[in-house]
Order: C-alpha cells, then sequence, then structure tokens
C-alpha cells in the first residue's frame, strides 16, 4: 500500500508519503533525497538511533550520498535548548555548512528539535521528517512546527519551518511499544473529534483492529488523520485561527505535563485535557453529557492509563496554563466543541477564555471521574 499526500502551505509545498518498507526502497528515499543535498545530518534519539539510523545511513551510502548519525538522550525532557546547542555544536565539529540537509528520523520529540535547528542553522537548511510513532506520524510531522520545551512550560521556543518531504514507512509501527503506539490513537480520535463525527465512530467500530495493529484499518486511519491535519494547516499557519483546533485538550494537556515535570507522557496528558475540556463545553456550549460519557468511554476501551487516583496540584495547573501558547496576557484559552465532530469557531479564533470557576470544576471534576472509573470499571 502506498498513499501520497500533498501539504501546501503559503511557502510551500511537500509530499507526504505512506508506505510499508519504505525504509529499505532506495527508490523512494532517492527521489526526494537527491535533489536537496549529497550531505546528509541523520538526528535521532537512543531508542530509535540503534533500530534504524545505521540502516538508513547504509542505504544513503549506496545511493553515493555522505551522512553523519547525530544522536540525543530519548524522552520529552531532553526537548531543550540545551539538545538543540548539543547537537548543532556536533554538526559545526563534523564540518556541515549551509549545504547539508537533516534527516529526522525518530518520533516528535526527535521532529520537534531537529526542525527547529533545521531553521536556524545556516540561517535555514532543508530537512525530511522520517516518523518512526504513530503520535510523530499523524500530528508532529505535519504542518511545520517544531521548537523546545523551556522550565515554563511546554514548545514555549520554536518556529514554524515546513520539511521537504515527511516519508512514512509503516513496518516500523511494528517494533513501536503498544502504550506508545496509543499515544498516537489519541491524537487521532481528538481529529475526529473537532471535524468528523464518522471518523470518531471509526475509532469506536475498530478498537480491536486497531489495537492489533491491523495493517489496513491502521492505514486507513492514518492517511485519514494527515488528510485531516493537512486540511486544517493548509487553511492557516501560526496558530491565530482554525489551526487552533489541533489544540483540543491541549491547554489542560500541556500544563498536566509540566507539572508532571514530563512524566506523564503526551497522548495521556492530552486525553485527560480532552476529557477536562468537554466538561467544559457542556458548561459552556450545546455539548451534550451523552457526548462526554462517549469521549469517557472511547479511551477506557482502548485501555488508556489514565484511570485511577491523580495527585496533581489544582493550583499548579491553573498556573501552568497561564503560559500555553493560545493564552492572552496569562488569560489561558481553550478550544471548544458543541458537539463530536463540530468545533465552535468563536469568530475564527477557534479559542476563548473560560470562566475560572468553570476551569476549577472541570479539573476537579475530570480527577474525581477517572478514579471513579477505575474503581467500577466503567
Amino acid at each position: 500500500m502506498k498513499r501520497q499526500i500533498q501539504v501546501t502551505s503559503s511557502f510551500s509545498s511537500y509530499d507526504v508519503v505512506i508506505e510499508e518498507g519504505l525504509l529499505s526502497i532506495s527508490e523512494t528515499l532517492k527521489k526526494y533525497v537527491s535533489p536537496l543535498s549529497s550531505c546528509f545530518a541523520i538526528i535521532t534519539d537512543s531508542d530509535v538511533g540503534p533500530l534504524y539510523a545505521r540502516k538508513l545511513a547504509e542505504i544513503l551510502h549506496t545511493l553515493g550520498f555522505f551522512s553523519k548519525i547525530f544522536t540525543f538522550p530519548a524522552g520529552e525532557k531532553h526537548k531543550t535548548r540545551e539538545t538543540k546547542e548539543f547537537l548543532e555544536d556536533q554538526m559545526l565539529e563534523s564540518g556541515f555548512g549551509n549545504d547539508a540537509c537533516v534527516i529526522a528520523l525518530g518520533g516528535g520529540v526527535v521532529s520537534d528539535v531537529a526542525g527547529f535547528l533545521s531553521s536556524t542553522y545556516s540561517r535555514g537548511i532543508p530537512w525530511i521528517i522520517i516518523p518512526t510513532s504513530l503520535l510523530s506520524m499523524v500530528d508532529a510531522s505535519i504542518g511545520g512546527k517544531c521548537g523546545v520545551n523551556t522550565p515554563f512550560g511546554k514548545n514555549l521556543i520554536g518556529s514554524v519551518y515546513h520539511p521537504k518531504a515527511v516519508l512514512m514507512d509503516l513496518n516500523v509501527l511494528h517494533t513501536l511499544p503498544l502504550s506508545e503506539y496509543k499515544m498516537g490513537i489519541v491524537e487521532m480520535i481528538k481529529h475526529g473529534l473537532i471535524v468528523e463525527e464518522e471518523y470518531f465512530s471509526f475509532f469506536e467500530k475498530n478498537t480491536k483492529r486497531l489495537l492489533q495493529k491491523e495493517k489496513e484499518t491502521l492505514g486507513e486511519a492514518i492517511y485519514k488523520s494527515v488528510c485531516i491535519k493537512a486540511l486544517i494547516v493548509q487553511k492557516e499557519e501560526k496558530e491565530k485561527g482554525i489551526r487552533n483546533l489541533l489544540n483540543f485538550g491541549h491547554t489542560v494537556g500541556h500544563a498536566l505535563e509540566t507539572v508532571s515535570q514530563n512524566q506523564l507522557p503526551h497522548g495521556l496528558a492530552v486525553a485527560m485535557g480532552i476529557i477536562a475540556e468537554s466538561y467544559m463545553a457542556t458548561r459552556c456550549t450545546s455539548l451534550s453529557e451523552e457526548s462526554l460519557e462517549r469521549i469517557i468511554r472511547i479511551f477506557h476501551e482502548y485501555e488508556l492509563d489514565i484511570f485511577g487516583n491523580h495527585s496533581y496540584s489544582l493550583q499548579e495547573i491553573v498556573q501552568a496554563m497561564k503560559y500555553d501558547k493560545k493564552s492572552k496576557s496569562q488569560v489561558p484559552h481553550f478550544v471548544m466543541i458543541e458537539k463530536i465532530g463540530k468545533s465552535v469557531a468563536f469568530e475564527g479564533k477557534y479559542c476563548a477564555p473560560v470562566d475560572n470557576e468553570i476551569v476549577s470544576s472541570a479539573l476537579q471534576w475530570m480527577f474525581a471521574r477517572l478514579e471513579k472509573t477505575a474503581l467500577l470499571g466503567r
């Protein structure tokens, strides 16, 4: 199965290629790397590097290109300015100049760091993404956003810098642990929640197939999510309008990641954020209690590790939300859905502030509900 989508922005256009065994298909790699450079910096992390980096370097060598592998420790806690600086110094020491090209080989942390580096190295060099996690395939690799975290919050320093291509090999998902795989499922469910109820229902109907990574079902879902995200980012580049839709669940989610010191995985934090922000929507929009229950139920059916007792400080979460990218004068803004598959436009901004009492109530309710569901099993 091979599928291709073109993503067009105001600055550039690039292909997203979805293909089984792509990392072993030299013709596909040659098509996309040949026009860019003869010198490639493969940026990866300590988890993905040992699995795929040498194989990629060997293919590039066979095609007549020079490459060198640059590795940093895996994990969200290493998505920092210090990591970017370390990689830049390594590349400079190795003689990479403005004629080089970066290949980001890994998950979302790798593409965020590598993309930000590419946007500033020699005032900008081309880059390609080869995502190796489901989350990075359907989220981080599409749209050009890249950056690093700070002690104040996630993704506060960065840029929008589009890759020259995104090359997805579905076979790499076979080595992805199920717990990490589910993080991508959360973002895909989010796509259904914000724009298409039929797609949300697809996840309700195909739970078993998707948890088993059934090839055709998974390929269809990845293609659909890439199309949804591409459609949104093509309409708006800088998160000032409709692109904010992609941040549904992320105002609370990113705050949870911050207060957990990045111990809570992104997908789980976003799932919790979606539940809390959906509760807000029942207070602020026409979202029904029945729809809220469907959202909780689908996360339970995918056996996400969010159900149970949590000890996060509500005050710290509220404080962390003030630094969210959508905040205005440190007032958090939230994406709202009015029903599954339909978001609130808020005069083209697609996010809005919410009364402090409702925010606090939503957080308290969410934590209580997660604990109750764990106890009752539903």
